[in-house]
């Protein structure tokens, strides 16, 4: 969809969760590998994805998050984080890098950490917002709410305060989970893992094309000129 004749409400929400994620991105990793520290600084709770039908039983270890101490245990049977530890809840069929994940383990890691402790990825969110229909594209009568709506819950990333129990999205693009050594096309596998979309991998219609393409655009805008 040309960038003209998408609606302007929904891309200004785009515009700013773009640059939310650019300055997460630009956040140095805490030091001493807390990361992946003895107790995982993170809890991988994967759910069950409304649209493809993945969960915990066909995600694998270093799949979801590419962490090596991250435990996976399944949305449908949660598991409470240890003391100090927080919990993502994530779908079984996307993958999220490493540096996507920095704003939440500096707020896991810093003052009041322990009190942070539920995060979800931003197809999660968008799951429980626009449920199947928010699939294959977003609808233009309600995207621009919705869009809003989600982004709300990613303003802990700029320091708003929110309530403690509030479960806080993390402010990062998401792209299909594949195994190329499983697939029977390795090259489609491999090109589908490449594929980021700003909300879910299950995304691809004019509109929600255009929204990511704009997103892409400010992103990395926000990125270049930060360095």
């Amino acid at each position: 969809m040309p960038e003209h004749e998408l609606p302007p409400a929904a891309l200004d929400t785009v515009l700013v969760m773009a640059r939310r994620e650019a300055a997460s991105h630009l956040l140095r990793p805490p030091p001493g590998g807390r990361m992946n520290r003895p107790r995982p600084v993170l809890l991988v709770q994967v759910a069950r994805c409304p649209w493809c039908g993945a969960g915990a039983d066909t995600a694998r270890h270093g799949q979801v998050v590419p962490l090596r101490m991250a435990p996976l245990v399944d949305a449908a049977r949660p598991v409470e984080p240890e003391e100090g530890q927080v919990r993502l809840t994530a779908l079984g069929c996307e993958s999220l890098t490493a540096r996507s994940l920095l704003s939440v383990v500096h707020a896991a890691t810093g003052p009041g950490g322990p009190a942070r402790t539920a995060y979800r990825t931003r197809a999660v969110a968008w799951a429980e917002l626009a449920g199947p229909a928010g699939v294959p594209d977003l609808d233009p009568r309600t995207a621009a709410d919705l869009l809003r709506r989600l982004a709300d819950t990613e303003r802990w990333a700029d320091g708003a305060p929110m309530p403690p129990d509030a479960v806080r999205t993390v402010p990062a693009s998401t792209r299909p989970a594949t195994n190329p050594a499983t697939s029977a096309d390795a090259v489609e596998a491999l090109r589908r893992a490449a594929r980021t979309h700003f909300l879910t991998p299950h995304l691809d219609g004019g509109l929600a094309s255009g929204l990511n393409a704009r997103y892409r655009k400010q992103l990395d805008r926000a990125v270049l000129a930060a360095l």
